[in-house]
């Protein structure tokens, strides 16, 4: 899976310092400014429209149909949640969404920067509206429904249908502040600072921005892992990939006004931390001791710059849950330099009377992996290891070379995974390795964040019948993506342009299916018949289809088939009374009824006090089961939780106990561990 790129900015205390008084009155004197295409955006524009019709994976021709869904692409990245324009807004630009795909293959791009204009327009008059909303009493006793999701709602037709949308958001916002414990008049305060501070931003917008989401409107219509890259966004990529950032190790992208956690470094701080997960939303930001500044409405790159610092040194994040309805909280986060090889392979053993199992943890394929997994090899044959489960969980991928010498380890000599690029044209590639170095029983453990080419592992050794695969169907990332620097040819000292980031390939199984939106589906499922989270490449816009090429000439090593019926009853038998996949099963029921919620969140308070106390009552009992099991006493409320508290892992140590069941099966042993 790709890394997300993060956006950076420079930011100082002048928010929190704002008076009442100063905000009051800035409305009245925002302009803003007049943006249109610079020559340089011409050129790129010209340049990616080449490089994605003639060498993107995909073959697409930008006609009429294309034309609107470009269109359509850009309105939906403009106004997300059609809070903002107008009906007869998107009726006026009919003439603009039949000449779009043509604007962008010439460069004329005029049509866009004025939608641009308007939808800035709109954005200024909603603010100023919200302002006047915050000054006023709200009265939280009512049953009306803020909706957090409106990305399929109808087009507003009047100004005051607007006007309705935006009070529910104010007294959204309002209600939120109310529930972590503000009062008047500081709520009042607060939003007023955060609309203004909004409005102001709106006045910093330059021609970049423009161009930007322009160029990514069409990039995400071809498919999800095609990008353009401004030229900051490509020094910053530069920076990341030589593995030296300092920070909190997370992927932020800007949803509505929102920072929101799109992803996690495995080993990275925020990731450590067990406190933030994907989809939260990041509203404040603070040095420890200092006051909290409300980032709602700043732009993405400069809440990156905010968060990020030296590493060693606290940040303290208010996080607002997913879905809007649970309680604030804040987290601190100790940033760190975040390295490709500190996320070396991990390797433990546990013993099980006369069974030890080894263990090694895989956060990503890094170059010099294999190597490493080979020696961590002969140390568990050492020590007599029966068994070893790899755990690739949260694993997104990493180097291509790295992944074939891996399962050369495992296999013998023979192909590992193929390759389709845009002219048809198949590779095979195979093992490396003479022989096969390992021979024991593996168990690979896998959940919807492990991707790429931790799929072509888990692929190439479930095809030989190599290994059992456990857990949850992975995320269906089949694709190769190419980067390309966009270039003047002529122009000596012009402007840079930017990045192309584009699929040029796609991966397939040894079978001959690809593992492109399917995934691989584990042999095993964990907590089997719940339904899954939306996370993997299936739930995203324009994700190129699942195919299939012919097979591969390989021969498996061992026919895992027998096993499987008696290895998923000996795992149902065993969670069914297992209080922790109780838990889980709790957890995922709750997060399906805020789904069938569709975004509609109550603005009573009553009613949200008492979904946040049944809410934390779950979480509250879920924890002191964990701490009574670690025999330690109960804590009366979360707040009471230490900040460093470990958390129980029952996937791997049901991972673990589906090992041993396998071990007995193939050796004929009785009773349990």
């Amino acid at each position: 899976m790709n890394k997300l790129v993060k956006w950076v900015l420079m930011v100082g205390g002048l928010l929190a310092s704002w008076s009442y008084a100063a905000v009051a009155e800035a409305p009245q004197r925002c302009e803003l400014p007049l943006l249109q295409a610079q020559p340089q955006h011409l050129v790129a524009s010209r340049q990616m429209t080449h490089y994605l019709t003639h060498h993107h994976y995909r073959h697409f021709t930008l006609d009429d149909q294309c034309s609107s869904q470009i269109f359509d692409r850009y309105i939906s990245l403009l106004d997300p949640q059609r809070h903002l324009l107008l009906l007869s807004d998107i009726q006026q630009w009919t003439a603009a969404r039949r000449q779009f795909a043509r604007d962008l293959r010439s460069g004329k791009l005029q049509s866009a920067y004025q939608i641009y204009a308007r939808v800035q327009q709109r954005r200024l008059e909603r603010y100023r509206y919200a302002l006047t909303v915050a000054k006023k009493p709200l009265n939280f006793d009512t049953d009306e429904q803020f909706e957090s999701d409106r990305s399929s709602s109808p087009w507003p037709t009047t100004v005051e249908h607007l006007d309705q949308l935006w009070s529910r958001r104010v007294k959204f916002d309002a209600l939120n502040c109310y529930l972590a414990n503000q009062r008047e008049p500081h709520i009042s305060e607060l939003l007023t600072k955060r609309y203004q501070s909004a409005i102001k931003r709106l006045s910093q917008t330059n021609h970049e921005d423009v161009f930007f989401l322009l160029m990514n409107a069409f990039a995400s219509e071809v498919d999800p892992h095609t990008r353009y890259l401004s030229p900051r966004l490509a020094a910053q990529f530069k920076v990341e990939m030589s593995l030296s950032m300092e920070g909190i190790g997370a992927g932020l992208q800007l949803i509505d006004d929102y920072v929101v956690v799109r992803s996690l470094v495995t080993g990275g701080p925020a990731a450590k931390s067990k406190a933030i997960m994907i989809d939260d939303r990041i509203i404040g930001v603070a040095p420890p001791g200092k006051p909290m500044v409300d980032i709602v409405g700043w732009r993405l790159d400069d809440v990156v710059e905010l968060i990020r610092g030296p590493k060693g040194t606290p940040i303290c994040l208010e996080i607002l849950p997913p879905g809007g309805t649970g309680k604030p909280r804040q987290v601190i986060v100790t940033r760190e330099r975040i390295r490709l090889e500190d996320q070396a392979v991990k390797a433990t053993t546990r013993s099980f009377g006369t069974h030890k199992l080894g263990i090694l943890t895989l956060p990503s394929f890094y170059i010099g992996l294999a190597e490493e997994v080979k020696n961590q090899l002969l140390a568990f044959e050492q020590q007599e290891v029966a068994a070893v489960l790899i755990d690739l969980r949260g694993n997104g991928g990493g180097s291509l070379e790295e992944v074939i010498s891996l399962t050369g380890l495992f296999i013998p000599p023979g192909p590992v995974v193929q390759v389709r690029d845009r002219q048809g044209k198949i590779t095979v590639y195979h093992s490396r390795c003479q022989t096969q170095h390992y021979v024991k029983p593996v168990l690979l453990l896998v959940d919807c964040f492990s991707a790429s080419a931790s799929e072509i592992f888990a692929a190439a050794l479930q095809d030989y019948g190599r290994a059992l695969v456990v857990g949850e169907q992975t995320f269906g990332k089949g694709t190769v993506q190419q980067h390309q620097a966009l270039v003047h040819k002529f122009i000596p000292y012009a402007p840079p342009l930017g990045h192309i980031q584009y699929t040029i390939q796609k991966f397939y199984r040894i079978n001959g299916g690809s593992t492109q939106l399917q995934g691989v589906l584990p042999d095993v499922w964990m907590l089997p018949g719940s339904k899954p989270l939306e996370i993997g490449e299936s739930f995203a816009d324009n994700a190129l289809a699942w195919d299939s090429i012919p097979a591969s000439s390989y021969q498996p090593v061992c026919d895992l088939a027998p096993y499987l019926a008696t290895l998923h009853a000996q795992h149902q038998q065993r969670i069914s009374a297992n209080e922790a996949f109780t838990f889980l099963r709790q957890n995922l029921e709750h997060y399906q009824i805020l789904k069938q919620q569709k975004g509609r969140i109550s603005l009573n308070l009553k009613q949200r006090q008492q979904e946040l106390q049944q809410q934390e009552a779950r979480l509250l009992a879920q924890a002191n089961w964990r701490r009574h099991q670690q025999g330690q006493p109960p804590v009366k409320s979360l707040q009471d939780l230490p900040k460093d508290e470990k958390m129980a892992d029952p996937y791997l140590e049901e991972g673990l106990a589906i090992t041993l069941d396998w071990l007995r099966l193939r050796i004929g042993l009785e009773g349990g561990p």
